[in-house]
């Protein structure tokens, strides 16, 4: 069955389209997931409250752009709404790629998962993109340069550049309600 026809089928409310479009999409979904939470209970969750999302906004999917892209903004959301309902905190983690260490933040461990989103979105367009293939969505260097036909050295230079303006920006002291600084470390 091509997507268009699944696609279809989901708007019509078809089960058997929806269960395809969601055993297709699901490693995709739970690689998204998988970036925020290692509670395999979690993550479960989240995917398939993520896919209750897309069958209900199906119908929005308006054919431009690619799918994969439309459903991956959506699980996207879904991993922000879970978290901000649990007023849960996002850490930052960086991986040291030269020795393959993982290094956790302390300074930003309070940072609020919104306050985090916020500042991606600011990111220059180009190196948004790419950070949220690679950070987010799990892509290589390599799939990132294929599928954005750039070579894979400059892959890598977005992501650095995007993580060198968010580690700035989230280490800028920050007023709170009352007008008074607060410090994300």
């Amino acid at each position: 069955m091509s997507l268009e026809e699944l696609i279809a089928g989901c708007v019509e409310n078809d089960r058997r389209s929806q269960e395809i479009l969601y055993r297709r999409f699901f490693d995709l979904a739970l690689r998204i997931v998988r970036r925020y939470t290692n509670d395999q209970e979690t993550q479960l969750h989240i995917v398939n409250e993520g896919f209750l999302r897309v069958f209900t906004k199906i119908s929005n999917y308006q054919g431009t752009g690619s799918f994969e892209g439309w459903l991956s903004k959506l699980i996207f959301h879904e991993v922000s709404n879970h978290f901000r309902k649990k007023q849960s905190h996002f850490k930052f983690i960086e991986v040291d790629q030269q020795h393959g260490q993982t290094v956790h933040n302390d300074g930003l461990d309070a940072l609020k998962y919104e306050d985090l989103e916020l500042e991606i979105k600011a990111l220059p367009e180009s190196s948004r993109k790419v950070f949220m293939l690679f950070a987010v969505e799990g892509f290589s260097h390599k799939e990132i340069s294929q599928k954005l036909n750039i070579s894979e050295g400059t892959s890598k230079w977005h992501v650095s550049n995007a993580r060198k303006i968010l580690k700035k920006n989230l280490e800028k002291p920050q007023k709170n309600n009352l007008g008074r600084k607060v410090t994300n470390k």
